[in-house]
């Protein structure tokens, strides 16, 4: 399968606020930068402006976020985190438009103890940034990685 691929820098020293405010975004979830308690939001140690090559896997049919990271997996690839789906959205804005685009390498757990993931969505020409329960079906969906 061929895959989308798009060169972005991801700059590890900003907050998540900033970094929203960067990409232009027109809304973002106020869940994202407040409250609740993200996992593997940073690659180990990683600090200051790395340059990654992110490609968008799609999946036409309804698919289970399980079904998901097992094809990730089977094609060498790793799901991209949230600083790198914020650079993502400000770098390549358009790529939005018509799709979402699904980060699986971060969660977020809610204080009830449900776990989110963060996900590029637009409205017309708005962009958001928006989480979603993870357990859902997707449909119509990118899913953003780094293949090896």
């Amino acid at each position: 399968m061929k895959l989308d691929k798009f060169k972005i820098s991801v700059n590890y020293d900003q907050s998540l606020a900033d970094a929203i405010d960067a990409s232009r975004l027109d809304w973002a979830s106020s869940n994202i930068t407040s409250g609740g308690v993200w996992t593997h939001c940073v690659p180990h140690g990683q600090t200051g402006i790395v340059e990654v090559e992110v490609a968008l896997i799609p999946f036409f049919q309804r698919i289970s976020t399980r079904e998901v990271r097992h094809e990730i997996y089977l094609m060498y690839c790793r799901p991209i985190d949230i600083h790198q789906l914020i650079a993502f959205s400000g770098q390549h804005p358009d790529v939005q438009l018509g799709f979402q685009v699904v980060a699986l390498g971060s969660s977020w757990e809610h204080w009830s103890g449900r776990t989110y993931v963060p996900y590029l969505a637009s409205y017309g020409s708005r962009r958001d940034l928006r989480l979603s329960y993870v357990e859902m079906q997707w449909e119509n969906s990118r899913f953003a990685v780094i293949c090896y």
